[in-house]
């Protein structure tokens, strides 16, 4: 290594004391958050942390219970939906692309017993 000159001593002796000061700045910082703990400032009592928990967990049980019961109105809904579908195909045969043509004025029941007979 080369000579150190008194520059670069200047320099690296500014940075450990913006380092200090950093340093500094932390710990009373810090005391000062230890004192407002001390104190009660800015602090929970463990009797109202453990209600809001509480209150977490039935927000999040009620949560849950309509989940489901959402989940259970949209399978019934579904259902409803289909069966309504298969109703309204039952309701409209449909001949062509037209829709036109004769329609049977039998209905599917009527019909079925007519293709069972014997031939």
């Amino acid at each position: 290594m080369g000579k150190v000159t008194i520059k670069e001593l200047q320099e690296r002796l500014q940075q450990q004391k913006e380092l200090i000061n950093m340093q500094q700045e932390d710990i009373i910082r810090l005391n000062k958050e230890l004192e407002e703990a001390k104190q009660g400032m800015n602090v929970i009592s463990l009797v109202e942390f453990n209600g809001v928990v509480k209150e977490c967990e039935n927000i999040e049980l009620r949560y849950k219970v309509m989940e489901r019961q959402k989940d259970k109105e949209i399978e019934r809904l579904k259902a409803k939906i289909n069966e309504f579908e298969s109703k309204q195909i039952n309701k409209c045969t449909i001949h062509n692309e037209r829709g036109a043509g004769r329609k049977s004025l039998l209905t599917q029941e009527q019909l079925e017993k007519v293709y069972a007979l014997p031939q």
